[in-house]
């Protein structure tokens, strides 16, 4: 762990990137078929799709801007997560 990174972190990061990790939980414990039939297909399939476009744009704000601004190197995700979306 790097001294005083938590720190540095404003609670916007940390409720929206918890709750990223939170997702991610929930769609891996969800991702086989017992799941599927105790939770039912369409709330499996909200889950898993809510989760995705969460991730996404949680990704998306954070590289796109980057690419923008700051240096070339970003374009390689933010071109990746275009590509995604598509």
């Amino acid at each position: 762990v790097v001294p005083g990174f938590a720190g540095s972190l404003g609670a916007v990061t940390l409720v929206f990137g918890g709750f990223a990790y939170v997702l991610i939980v929930a769609m891996a414990a969800t991702s086989n078929d017992r799941a599927v039939a105790a939770i039912g297909r369409p709330a499996w399939q909200r889950l898993h799709r809510f989760g995705a476009y969460y991730l996404w744009i949680l990704f998306a704000q954070s590289y796109l801007p980057r690419a923008l601004d700051k240096s070339p190197w970003y374009w390689l995700p933010a071109g990746l997560l275009l590509a995604a979306l598509g």
